[in-house]
């Protein structure tokens, strides 16, 4: 009975906030996407209002509302826009087109939540779950994939990631876990592993963060080596504001990153920073147009593939140590490293003044 009654506040609560941001849009004070993507980065919320109905259905929410504005009242009551759209058959994510539009559900079930692209020795991965590229089960799972198969391939040497659209990742997709049948317990193991293999792999991986990267979002740019973004990337984590922390890392690798007092400044309020600032607190390497963004993360990618194979390993196995360990292992990578046919190649190529041509031998 407790449970009947939390769910029923939860669900009047997202039905009334849903009609205020119904009615900022119908104002033109901001579009859904903009307002969705405010509520999920200022007040942590794992999706947007406008993202919640058109899953929910439009045609549901609108029986839910004049439901509700009988026994509850005029706050409740249906949205005029919504009256509208669901009279189009504009009824959310099922037909299409909502409040936001959605690509047809075939095409993405074929396209997988990342799509792969190879560029040379450089394996592009774009998140593709729209709206936001929220990490759900299987989008990460794909990523497991991904760079098993990677690692496994000789021929790949440097790993991109960015997102599709206007976002990089924001962060968990809670409700696509509840639907996928996954438990919290086990998608929350399943993040934290892959984020450890991105960060430890013997692959390079460069984030190519094109727009927001919030909770979960940050958390995957975090385990990158590299990060370049767009001045229209914001960086946060905001799971304090719902009574959480974050999950996949971000209290270990934000205060190496950025220092004790930057760390605790973000983690503790949940606040988002704009690219610029980002960049100088060092949490973004460089700050790119967005039409170049991810040329450049290649360039660099193709650049961090270029180098020795084993001596680009070994430096990530030292960069993941702390630094005790580091002092121990330093010259035991270092004399393993002597011996390999990479560092003779390196010497020849330096004495005849071309571009070495590594094995990773």
């Amino acid at each position: 009975m407790q449970e009947d009654k939390q769910e029923e506040l939860v669900r009047r609560f997202a039905l009334a906030s849903f009609v205020e941001a119904v009615r900022l849009f119908e104002e033109g004070a901001a579009t859904p996407e903009d307002i969705d993507m405010a509520m999920r980065a200022g007040a942590g919320l794992p999706e947007g209002p406008f993202h919640w109905a058109d899953a929910r259905g439009l045609d549901v929410v609108l029986s839910e509302l004049e439901a509700l504005e009988q026994t509850a009242g005029a706050r409740f009551r249906p949205p005029s826009s919504l009256r509208e759209r669901v009279a189009r058959g504009q009824i959310g994510a099922a037909s299409g087109q909502g409040y936001l539009t959605y690509p047809p559900a075939a095409a993405s079930d074929e396209a997988g939540p990342i799509r792969e692209e190879r560029r040379g020795p450089v394996a592009v991965w774009t998140l593709a779950n729209p709206p936001v590229n929220a990490l759900s089960g299987s989008l990460l799972a794909a990523m497991a994939g991904l760079l098993d198969a990677a690692e496994a391939d000789e021929t790949v040497r440097a790993v991109v990631i960015t997102g599709r659209g206007s976002v990089f990742a924001a962060g968990a997709d809670l409700q696509g876990v509840a639907q996928e049948g996954v438990s919290l317990r086990n998608y929350l193991e399943a993040g934290a592993s892959v984020f450890f293999r991105l960060e430890r792999s013997r692959l390079p991986i460069v984030a190519a963060v094109n727009g927001p990267a919030l909770g979960g979002g940050n958390e995957l740019a975090l385990a990158a080596d590299i990060r370049v973004a767009s001045p229209r990337a914001r960086f946060g984590q905001p799971e304090v504001a719902l009574g959480l922390i974050p999950g996949w890392g971000g209290t270990v690798r934000l205060p190496k990153l950025v220092g004790m007092a930057h760390a605790r400044r973000l983690l503790l309020t949940g606040d988002a920073v704009e690219a610029t600032e980002a960049y100088r607190i060092g949490l973004v390497d460089e700050i790119v147009e967005p039409h170049l963004l991810l040329e450049r993360a290649v360039n660099i990618a193709e650049e961090l593939a270029s180098r020795a194979p084993l001596a680009v390993q070994a430096l990530k196995r030292l960069l993941g140590a702390d630094e005790e360990e580091r002092r121990a292992l330093e010259a035991v990578e270092l004399t393993r490293l002597m011996a390999t046919e990479d560092v003779q190649e390196g010497v020849r190529a330096f004495l005849g003044k071309r571009r070495p041509a590594f094995r990773g031998r």
